[in-house]
């Protein structure tokens, strides 16, 4: 129901990094409204479009089994637990993770190999966790 998944290799994508312009948000939009595109008025969405309006939490829970697997976040530098969460199917990499009475930032890594419930993050969005060098 979600579609294929594709595997692409680092070396196909070395120059790539996801951006349409090397400028700010107002120049592309401003080469939006240039090209007459009708999405140039629009305002900025940080989610997901096929999604709506609920949040992504509720979204991927109708394709998961009905039981989340609760469990840790877990510092990928430190081993240490920074927060619990509700499901560990409900976090995407580097997404931010919103962690109840964190003093930082934290951004979702991964998850452990096992069905555990452990959710990895770090407190850095140059984290080196973050890259890959093959996208699925």
């Amino acid at each position: 129901p979600l579609g294929k998944l594709v595997k692409i290799k680092a070396d196909g994508i070395n120059n790539g990094d996801g951006r349409i312009s090397s400028g700010d948000a107002k120049s592309v939009r401003d080469i939006a409204i240039e090209a007459g595109l009708p999405t140039a008025s629009k305002r900025e969405s940080m989610g997901i479009c096929f999604v709506g309006k609920r949040t992504f939490q509720s979204f991927i829970s109708q394709y998961l089994p009905s039981v989340p697997q609760h469990g840790n976040f877990i510092d990928v530098d430190t081993g240490e637990i920074v927060g619990k969460h509700q499901g560990a199917s409900h976090f995407t990499i580097g997404q931010g993770a919103k962690i109840s009475g964190a003093s930082r930032k934290w951004f979702i890594v991964g998850r452990a190999s096992e069905d555990n419930g452990t959710v990895f993050v770090c407190g850095d969005t140059h984290h080196p966790a973050l890259y890959a060098t093959e996208l699925f």
